[in-house]
């Protein structure tokens, strides 16, 4: 049992180099503010696979995320929005690491811990916050944490064996 859960700890360790997350906090908890988030949300996902389309790696999408013309595309998709939407608020990114607990969904658990995450924050970024998989790509800008019936076959190709049992641990997810 102990060495059960020491594997389980080396596998999720790896999970947090091997996923990127996409974060977006909105200024404040009003229902306004709330649905600004969404927006800023979807148009942000709109631009991530001009992005993201091309990498094929953990690195690939990291570097891809740090870099300062992309951050700046990203950036920009989240003004834009703003502006449309008459908000009287700026946003900020930035790419580093954040903690993040336990989710579970759809039998996917993704463990606490700390990934790197593209982080954008709206004003004060004093509200409540949406996140997603960025990398593999399991966002979706309907809602929060989802998982599209593919999403089991792009953690298989980013984990290792003992890494994806180890988030799809309650064995109910149907690949």
């Amino acid at each position: 049992d102990s060495y059960k859960r020491k594997t389980q700890i080396v596998a999720e360790a790896e999970i947090y180099r091997k996923v990127l997350r996409l974060h977006v906090i909105a200024d404040s908890d009003s229902p306004e503010d709330q649905s600004i988030k969404l927006s800023v949300r979807d148009a942000v996902l709109d631009v991530i696979p001009d992005i993201l389309g091309e990498c094929r790696t953990y690195d690939e999408a990291k570097t891809a995320l740090a870099d300062e013309n992309n951050q700046a595309v990203l950036l920009a998709a989240a003004r834009e929005r703003l502006k449309e939407l008459g908000a009287g608020c700026d946003a900020a990114i930035t790419l580093g690491e954040e903690y993040y607990p336990t989710r579970e969904y759809d039998g996917v658990r993704l463990p606490a811990g700390k990934y790197t995450s593209l982080r954008i924050v709206l004003g004060s970024g004093s509200g409540k916050n949406w996140w997603c998989v960025m990398y593999p790509n399991l966002c979706f800008a309907n809602s929060m944490y989802e998982v599209d019936a593919g999403s089991g076959e792009k953690l298989r190709e980013v984990l290792d064996p003992k890494e994806y049992a180890s988030v799809l641990q309650k064995g109910n997810y149907q690949v």
